[in-house]
């Protein structure tokens, strides 16, 4: 009898620890999926945020404010022949907006439309979207200020490289690579505004931890000691 019992109470324990199994295992895959899950949807926002960067770098005034004098042109000239003007008038017409496009600074014209219409709009989407995301407004934020300063801007530059610097110190480290990016990013901004006692002292102690950390070899350390050279 007390054999039976044993056994009845070992196949209790058997029954438990493999319904025990079956709920970890489950649980696991679970975890899994869901780790799974969350990774694409961090690789999804990582390119997102990267193309998002990558198009605020990539934005130059002179080619804007051509294609937007040419896009002018065209449609004045379509508009022309839509109400029956003849090839001479067009000609005088189109003639007359090139002496006036002549006399307008298209390079100029395009800053204050980006300024007005994208940058300024994408700051204030970048602190109210992302300002618990550090990594990712950091990113955003150094774009934002290599943009300003590619568009002559290095006052609305500096504040943009300052705030890409200090959440990346935040979140990454002083001497994480893409802290260094910012610091010497901001380095050159003061340059730009005349500001080389700052810049020089900023990029020396940058050019200092890229040696240290990624050695002399690495291929920012010789930019950015390039740079100082320059400076």
């Amino acid at each position: 009898r007390r054999n039976r019992a044993g056994v009845g109470a070992a196949g209790v324990a058997a029954v438990a620890l493999i319904g025990f199994a079956a709920t970890m295992t489950v649980q696991a895959e679970r975890i899994a999926t869901e780790r799974d899950r969350a990774n694409r949807e961090r690789e999804m926002s990582d390119r997102v945020v990267e193309f998002q960067a990558d198009m605020l770098e990539d934005i130059n005034p002179l080619i804007l404010g051509e294609s937007i004098a040419a896009h002018l042109r065209d449609r004045i000239d379509e508009k022309l022949a839509e109400q029956g003007a003849g090839e001479a008038e067009r000609t005088s017409r189109l003639a007359s907006f090139d002496a006036l496009m002549e006399n307008l600074n298209l390079t100029d014209s395009a800053r204050d439309i980006l300024d007005t219409n994208i940058l300024t709009p994408a700051v204030e989407t970048i602190e109210a979207k992302f300002g618990d995301q550090p990594e990712i407004e950091a990113r955003l934020q150094h774009a934002l200020a290599s943009t300003y300063r590619a568009l002559g801007l290095p006052d609305k530059a500096l504040p943009h490289a300052d705030d890409a610097y200090e959440l990346r110190k935040g979140s990454l480290g002083p001497v994480d690579r893409e802290t260094l990016r910012s610091m010497s990013l901001k380095a050159m901004i003061l340059w730009d505004m005349g500001r080389s006692r700052e810049s020089g002292e900023i990029l020396t102690r940058a050019i200092e931890e890229w040696d240290r950390v990624f050695g002399p070899e690495d291929r920012l350390t010789m930019l950015a000691k390039m740079c100082l050279v320059v400076l």
